[in-house]
């Protein structure tokens, strides 16, 4: 079956769609004469606005590294105007897409794109249309496009089906209704349900399906969990990554799906995933050896929700036993059996950038969501590993359920002590999920559920997403607002007094990684620096 597989706008564009890369290494594998496109919309509609602004043009050029002053401080800076400027119309586009989905009816300028867009979907006058959606924006330019194909006359019979990390989100039953152009919406992990599509089964035998049934919505069972021994490499050559926004091709890796600790209470990463499994350490580093022949690639950015430490002493040691001059960052819990030599050897073997689950300076509030981590022990391991030379982001939860003033402070204080050794902080405000641990033991945290959150309306219905409003108790029995708005807006401003503004801060992953590995600095007298 003629299929297309498609990543909307809006993201990164200097971000390679990895999850539509590994479905498309999947499915060639298993039906090589298979007739398949991938299109990234994402990265197109950035072109397709350099195409009508100077400026722009101008930045796409300039942060792929074609006039050799990306690394210049001063001109990224000027250059982040147009880079803004392009956001701005994105986000113009969304929310013409959002009331597009209410009224029927197009602006002037969301016509045009979708006109754009339109053309090189039916390019190859597909049977299938498949969306890989992983961000709730995405999720409304998905359903804005799908109800334009629908519009047009004379379109030929297809079936347009939805997947992607979003769908552990969203209520699918819901958007189904709401949606009519939907066909059928993939839950959990695809691989399966992707090449059963293909191939031309039915909605009502598809693994993990969801679909329409006359007035109900069905879900057909999940599929067994997939190995990833069993996985190909993913294939990043369709998207050309030359294409992509860096001087350098910067390309995502997974080790890993799920979570080993999978203990934290806040975190709802995990409900799209089907436990956790890892490939075998020295596939991992063939396939980094393969994309450095490549595609000449020599940074790679870690997509796992975190690797434990003996998995990356073995990675690090296979790089380091086949002398690869390779770069990379990963996400890390900031536990105790680090230390300095274990930070050596990964300066090395070509860490450069980690980013710490770090949460919060308050112990009492790293017990309560099942961190396993404690302050101190933090504060030595962000500092050893500053000392090695590796740059540090601490990623923070501001307004943790029972969250107080004095913890917050404590909090501020934790991170002004470790400034000298953390390079960016990282502010979210917590939200509460339906399905994590303390959703489902509301009682227990002082938490009233009041209602699930609205996600996206359509001249049909509302659609909610899996994130819930509550109220705290506050102990007079009245009850508080979720505090995360507000400690997060006090960081804002508290920051500005330990942090200097610095343009890295500004920098998107990818180009954070090419920084790293730039400025790094050879504490080891073996250890290479980028020139």
């Amino acid at each position: 079956m003629r299929s297309v597989f498609i990543f909307p706008p809006p993201a990164s564009p200097s971000y390679i769609p990895l999850g539509l890369a590994s479905l498309y290494s999947f499915l060639c594998d298993k039906d090589p004469s298979g007739d398949l496109q991938v299109l990234d919309l994402n990265i197109e509609t950035w072109y397709r606005l350099g195409g009508q602004d100077g400026s722009i043009k101008h930045m796409l050029a300039f942060m792929r590294g074609e006039n050799g002053r990306f690394y210049d401080e001063g001109r990224y800076e000027r250059e982040l105007g147009a880079w803004a400027l392009a956001k701005e119309r994105v986000e113009k586009y969304l929310d013409d897409a959002d009331r597009y989905l209410k009224t029927g009816v197009p602006t002037a300028e969301l016509g045009g794109l979708l006109d754009f867009q339109r053309e090189r979907v039916m390019e190859n006058d597909p049977k299938l249309i498949c969306f890989s959606v992983m961000y709730p924006k995405q999720l409304v330019f998905a359903l804005a496009l799908s109800a334009y194909l629908r519009s047009l006359p004379d379109l030929p019979e297809m079936k347009i089906v939805l997947g992607g990390a979003m769908f552990s989100f969203v209520n699918g039953r819901e958007l189904l209704f709401a949606c009519p152009e939907i066909d059928g919406l993939v839950q959990g992990e695809g691989e399966e349900a992707a090449l059963q599509l293909t191939t031309g089964e039915p909605l009502n035998r598809i693994q993990g399906m969801l679909y329409r049934d006359g007035d109900s919505v069905r879900l057909n069972p999940k599929p067994d969990t997939v190995s990833l021994h069993a996985l190909p490499a993913p294939d990043f050559r369709p998207f050309h990554p030359a294409r992509y926004l860096a001087p350098e091709p910067v390309l995502p890796m997974l080790f890993s799906r799920g979570c080993r600790w999978r203990k934290c209470r806040f975190c709802a990463h995990n409900l799209g995933f089907s436990g956790y499994r890892s490939v075998r350490v020295a596939r991992l580093v063939d396939t980094i050896e393969a994309y450095n022949d490549i595609f000449g690639a020599r940074c790679f950015y870690f997509a796992d929700q975190y690797i434990g430490i003996g998995d990356l002493m073995r990675i690090a040691g296979e790089i380091k036993k086949r002398r690869l001059a390779v770069y990379f960052h990963y996400m890390g819990q900031p536990v105790g059996e680090y230390n300095r030599e274990t930070f050596e050897t990964l300066f090395e073997a070509g860490c450069r950038w980690i980013s710490w689950g770090v949460e919060s300076g308050s112990q009492r509030l790293l017990d309560l969501i099942n961190k396993g981590t404690n302050v101190e022990g933090i504060a030595r391991v962000i500092a050893d590993s500053h000392d090695a030379g590796i740059r540090n982001i601490a990623m923070m939860i501001f307004g943790l359920p029972s969250s107080t003033d004095e913890e917050f402070n404590r909090t501020v204080d934790f991170l002004s002590c470790l400034s000298g050794s953390i390079d960016i902080v990282t502010a979210s405000s917590f939200s509460l999920y339906r399905g994590t641990g303390f959703a489902r033991q509301a009682p227990t945290f002082g938490i009233e559920i009041t209602g699930a959150r609205p996600l996206f309306e359509t001249a049909r219905g509302i659609v909610h997403g899996l994130k819930l409003d509550y109220r705290e108790a506050d102990g007079n029995g009245t009850g508080r607002p979720p505090r995360g708005p507000v400690e997060t807006a006090a960081w804002e401003r508290k920051k500005e007094w330990i942090f200097e503004p610095s343009i890295p801060s500004r920098m998107c992953a990818e180009h954070y990684l090419l920084y790293a590995v730039r400025t790094a600095r050879s504490v080891y007298p073996e250890a290479e620096l980028v020139p």
